[in-house]
């Protein structure tokens, strides 16, 4: 039952993402480095494993390595993402 969960989530993760870009005439390097426009989820993630989280004393959340195209797929899918990036 939790992996059909997060199967569900994956799915909808990706459907959402492949929305933007069609909705925003956009094209991301796929792991060929051509142009795509149906990404999967699974290159996504792997973009962001990259991603180095500091959390300081105070709370407060630094993020390192965050790749070009991470910020592209952020902005694409919404200012919710993008606070959760500290953008």
């Amino acid at each position: 039952m939790i992996m059909t969960l997060g199967l569900a989530v994956f799915s909808g993760l990706e459907w959402k993402l492949r929305n933007a870009m069609k909705t925003a005439n956009v094209m991301l390097k796929s792991q060929t480095g051509k142009l795509t426009d149906k990404i999967t989820m699974r290159y996504v993630f792997q973009i962001f494993s990259t991603v180095l989280t500091v959390i300081l004393e105070n709370r407060e959340r630094l993020f390192f390595h965050i790749s070009d195209q991470a910020c592209q797929i952020l902005e694409l899918l919404g200012s919710r993402y993008q606070k959760t990036y500290g953008g």
